[in-house]
């Protein structure tokens, strides 16, 4: 008679329905969306010397860069593929090697921890790219500033004709700079005040 503890893995579980595979592939998108989103911006903003949570981006922002970042830089996919293949054969696998369920499970979190620090490091390496691109006058895809009308007594940070660029614009704050030729310096960020300027206008080159 066998024990709890030696039980193979078929046998503690039975076949996964779809419905349920669908949510746990759902849940983990989700979690790599969230991770790789919030890593890759804090590595992106770090390569102009700002912390993010000081921009008051919001939850939306996060979450498109996340999404945004998978198609900057596909190999963003590979922990999410690796994670989405165990969750779906992993099972299989284990009945047919005839792992307990204690192995099935510790296999399960240690996959798990692997693909949360591959997908670390992975966002790390995709924002700061990202991030030394935009710095760059010949890279830059960061909109140029067309119009900028200032308050009274209020002096412009850079005049628009040098292809002065909007980094980031929360609701009261904005950051502006002019992209530099060497890509290995960082250009002068100038902090502004949305309520110190009339108008101010973005557009593509």
């Amino acid at each position: 008679m066998s024990t709890g503890s030696g039980t193979p893995a078929d046998s503690k579980t039975a076949d996964k329905p779809i419905g349920e595979t669908v949510k746990e592939q759902f849940t983990l998108l989700s979690l790599l969306v969230v991770l790789v989103g919030t890593v890759s911006t804090e590595a992106y903003y770090a390569q102009f010397g700002l912390r993010y949570q000081f921009l008051e981006l919001h939850a939306e922002h996060i979450l498109f860069r996340g999404l945004t970042s998978v198609i900057q830089a596909p190999y963003l996919l590979i922990p999410y593929a690796v994670a989405s293949s165990w969750l779906a054969y992993g099972e299989a696998l284990a009945q047919a090697r005839s792992w307990s369920h204690a192995r099935l499970l510790g296999a399960t979190y240690a996959l798990i921890v692997l693909v949360l620090l591959v997908s670390y490091a992975m966002s790390v390496a995709a924002g700061t790219s990202a991030g030394r691109r935009d710095l760059a006058k010949d890279t830059t895809t960061l909109p140029v500033v067309k119009n900028m009308v200032p308050g009274e007594g209020v002096e412009a940070p850079c005049e628009v004709s040098s292809g002065c660029r909007l980094l980031s614009a929360g609701s009261d704050v904005l950051f502006v700079f002019v992209p530099t030729s060497d890509p290995n310096s960082v250009p002068t960020l100038k902090r502004i005040e949305s309520k110190d300027y009339h108008e101010i206008d973005t557009g593509t080159q």
